[in-house]
């Protein structure tokens, strides 16, 4: 028996058969069925995911929405491309997907840092079922946050909390780097390339900085706000030690110094002292001779010129010179006749000037004196021809003392006398 299928189409969205049976025996007798089947033939499997676009460096759980389609728990499998890994399986690799029913299911796939950008071919398979549908992994810019906006008062610097964050697409970690937009001053990063890091400001005012991050291909920026105030004005504050002690009638210096924490400049002045003391305003040194001995009070002032001042406060303990010995001055010789009058004036000089200093002749021909001292006196008789040695003394209260010899050669002939070279503080009296 022979049969023969007619086919009729019967709809645009699946095709629809009605099967009709017709045959023939051998002995050429026809026949036909009195009734008919249908056949109905679904379209070719369809698969729509949810999201279509995700990061790469990133696990996204993807829903698969089918349509003609038969998920199977256990059997059904997605492959997703190079780069990236469904459900644990090796990137480029089909992996199972979770089936929750025909026509839904749920691809958990990772995308490598470094997978390849772009639309995607992606395929769902069960058994000799596929379908294929479009999938893109894209790079997007780094995430930027400049961190919160602040406000700080000179001479503190502003510590900035950036953050960045990246989908790690296409390759190593973003750069990053801060700059200033606008500002009245300079500023300066402690660490420019790092989203973490202080600022530091030459002036006053409202500064804009920018966080900007890059992955080599797109970049990002934010941006933060920081008022700097003005400081306070704050007093200066001496940081040297004073000279608490002087010798009298010796000189006597104090370098003053005192620091502004602002910076401005510091003048000094003596808001009290003893006689005759000075301060330079502007290098704070001080000069003085002390006149007398004793404990003597001073004060010295530094001021920024702006209200701020500090004082310093002490006491000058001025001590009486040691004593040293007078010095006598050099004595000439001389040639005199007899009966003609000598008179020499000695001279002296001692280092503690308020010292009384005695003279005295310690060696002295018969009739020399000194009346009234310092002065050397002597008429030599006629039977004093020859020479004389004279030695002269100078002593201080506290036995400290000076001597000079000298020589007057007494002659026969009266003719006038010849000086030698006479001391700058002497001189010969007739």
């Amino acid at each position: 028996m022979h049969g023969l299928y007619v086919l009729h189409r019967r709809s645009s969205n699946k095709a629809a058969y009605r099967l009709h049976l017709e045959g023939k025996t051998i002995a050429g007798q026809t026949f036909a069925a009195t009734n008919t089947a249908a056949l109905t033939v679904n379209p070719p499997p369809a698969v729509t995911p949810s999201p279509s676009l995700a990061k790469t460096g990133r696990q996204v759980q993807v829903a698969l929405t089918g349509q003609y389609t038969n998920f199977l728990a256990g059997v059904t499998r997605a492959q997703f491309g190079p780069g990236v890994g469904v459900g644990g399986a090796a990137p480029g690799e089909f992996g199972p997907v979770t089936v929750a029913s025909a026509t839904a299911a749920t691809a958990q796939i990772t995308i490598a840092p470094n997978a390849p950008l772009g639309s995607r071919s992606v395929t769902v398979a069960t058994g000799a079922q596929q379908a294929s549908f479009a999938f893109t992994a894209e790079n997007l810019p780094p995430s930027v946050n400049a961190g919160p906006d602040l406000t700080i008062t000179l001479p503190a610097v502003a510590a900035l909390n950036g953050s960045v964050a990246d989908d790690g697409a296409p390759g190593p970690a973003p750069t990053s780097a801060w700059s200033k937009v606008s500002g009245p001053g300079t500023v300066s990063f402690s660490a420019p390339n790092a989203p973490v890091t202080n600022a530091a400001f030459s002036l006053p005012g409202v500064y804009v900085l920018r966080l900007t991050a890059s992955d080599t291909i797109l970049s990002a920026f934010d941006d933060v706000t920081v008022n700097v105030l003005q400081p306070a004005n704050q007093p200066p504050a001496f940081t040297s030690s004073p000279v608490t002690s002087a010798i009298h009638l010796q000189p006597y210096s104090y370098q003053a110094l005192a620091i502004d924490p602002n910076q401005d400049p510091v003048t000094y002045s003596l808001t009290q002292a003893p006689l005759g003391m000075t301060i330079h305003a502007q290098s704070g040194l001080v000069s003085w001779t002390p006149p007398g001995t004793g404990a003597l009070p001073v004060t010295i002032q530094a001021s920024d010129g702006k209200g701020g001042v500090a004082t310093q406060s002490f006491n000058v303990q001025v001590s009486p010179m040691p004593n040293s010995p007078p010095v006598l001055s050099a004595i000439p010789n001389f040639t005199i006749p007899f009966g003609e009058k000598l008179g020499v004036v000695l001279a002296a000089n001692d280092p503690n000037p308020k010292d009384l200093l005695t003279f005295s002749l310690p060696m002295a021909p018969a009739g020399a004196s000194l009346q009234p001292s310092p002065v050397v006196r002597w008429t030599p008789a006629a039977n004093q021809i020859g020479a004389h040695a004279f030695t002269a003394r100078v002593q201080d209260p506290g036995g400290l003392f000076d001597s000079k010899s000298f020589q007057v050669s007494v002659t026969n002939a009266n003719v006038p006398p010849v000086l030698g070279d006479l001391p700058i503080l002497g001189e010969l009296l007739f």
